[in-house]
C-alpha cells in the first residue's frame, strides 16, 4: 500500500481547518439590558385570571372600608389574626376597597410576606405597575409560585428572574411563565434577553437563545436585529429566506457595526450556510465555498448596499 501523505493545513478549505462545532461561542461582555421604566401588559383574559381566586367582597352594604384600613394601619392584625387571616383582610381592601385607602394600604410592606400567590396575582389585576414592587418581593422570596404575577412586567429585573428558570432545579416542576411572559411582551422583550444569549456559556445562555428563537419564529428575524441595534451591537450572522424554512446565512468576522455599517470597511466570510433557522447553531449545514466576487454580490444583497 503507497504511502498518502496529510495535505497542509494551508491547502483545506476553512471550513474543514475550524468547523462550526469547534467555534466558541461569541461572548459580548459588559452588555447591559436597556435602563428602561418597568411597563405593565395586562389583557383582560390575564386580568379575570388573576381575580378568580382573590377573597370575595364583603357581603351587606355600607361596608365601613376606613375601618378596615385603620386596623391595618394600626398594627393589630399582626398579632390578632394568622397569617392567613391578615393576607385575606390586607387582599379584600387592597382588591375591593376605595382607590386612596388601597392605595395607601398598598404600600404598607409588613404584610406583604403573609401574601400567597393567589393575592399577589389579585393585587396586581387591581393596581398593575403600583403592585410591581410587591410582585417582585414575592417573586424573589418564591419564585415557583409567585412568578406567574410578574409576567404582565417588563423590565430588566423580571427578565433576569425570567431567564432564571434556566436553573435545572426547575426541571421537574415545569416553567411555563416565562413563555407567557415572552408571548405577552413580544419583541419588546428581546433588548432585555440579548445580554443573557450573549454572555457567557451555561443555562441562562442557552434558555435565552431558545427564547430569542421563539421571538424569530413568531415574528421574524428583524426582531432580534432591531434589538441588538439598541445595544448599538455588531451582526456577525445575516440571512435571507430563499424558500420555506429555508434560510441562506452568511457568518462573517469582525461583523457589521449596528448604525455604522461602514466602520468596519474589511469583512471576512467565515461560511456560508443553509439553514432552516438563522439562529439555531444545531440547526445548520454547509452551503459551499464562495468565490469573492459571489460573496460580495450575496452581502451587498442581504445588507441592502
Amino acid at each position: 500500500m503507497s504511502n498518502v501523505q496529510d495535505a497542509p493545513v494551508s491547502s483545506l478549505p476553512p471550513l474543514l481547518v475550524h468547523p462550526p462545532w469547534t467555534w466558541e461561542p461569541v461572548v459580548l461582555k459588559g452588555l447591559e439590558p436597556p435602563d428602561a421604566p418597568t411597563v405593565v401588559s395586562l389583557p383582560e383574559g390575564t386580568r379575570k385570571s388573576f381575580l378568580q381566586d382573590a377573597p370575595a367582597e364583603p357581603s351587606g352594604k355600607g361596608h365601613d372600608w376606613n375601618a378596615t384600613a385603620e386596623r391595618i394601619r394600626s398594627g393589630k392584625p399582626l398579632t390578632d389574626l394568622t397569617a392567613n387571616g391578615r393576607a385575606t383582610l390586607y387582599t379584600r381592601l387592597l382588591v375591593h376597597g376605595p382607590d386612596d385607602l388601597a392605595a395607601e394600604a398598598l404600600e404598607d410592606r409588613r404584610y406583604w410576606d403573609d401574601l400567597g400567590p393567589k393575592h399577589v396575582r389579585a393585587i396586581v389585576a387591581r393596581h398593575e405597575l403600583a403592585a410591581h414592587p410587591l410582585a417582585l418581593h414575592a417573586a424573589r422570596a418564591d419564585e415557583h409560585e409567585t412568578m406567574r404575577a410578574l409576567a404582565p412586567f417588563l423590565d430588566a429585573e423580571v427578565a433576569g428572574l425570567m431567564v432564571g428558570f434556566s436553573d435545572p432545579k426547575w426541571a421537574d416542576r415545569g416553567h411555563s411563565t416565562p413563555w407567557t411572559w415572552l408571548r405577552t411582551h413580544g419583541p419588546a422583550a428581546a433588548p432585555f434577553l440579548l445580554p443573557y444569549a450573549l454572555g457567557e456559556p451555561g443555562h441562562e445562555r442557552e434558555f435565552a437563545e431558545r427564547m430569542l428563537r421563539e421571538l424569530v419564529r413568531s415574528h421574524g428575524h428583524a426582531t432580534v436585529a432591531e434589538a441588538a441595534a439598541r445595544h448599538g451591537g455588531r451582526r456577525w450572522i445575516i440571512g435571507r429566506e430563499v424558500a420555506a424554512k429555508q434560510v441562506v446565512g452568511l457568518e462573517f468576522s469582525p461583523g457589521i457595526v449596528l448604525r455604522d455599517p461602514a466602520s468596519e470597511p474589511v469583512q471576512t466570510i467565515r461560511c456560508v450556510e443553509l439553514r432552516r433557522d438563522l439562529f439555531d447553531r444545531d440547526d445548520r449545514s454547509p452551503f459551499g465555498e464562495l468565490d469573492p466576487v459571489v460573496a460580495s454580490e450575496i452581502l451587498a444583497d442581504l445588507t441592502g448596499n
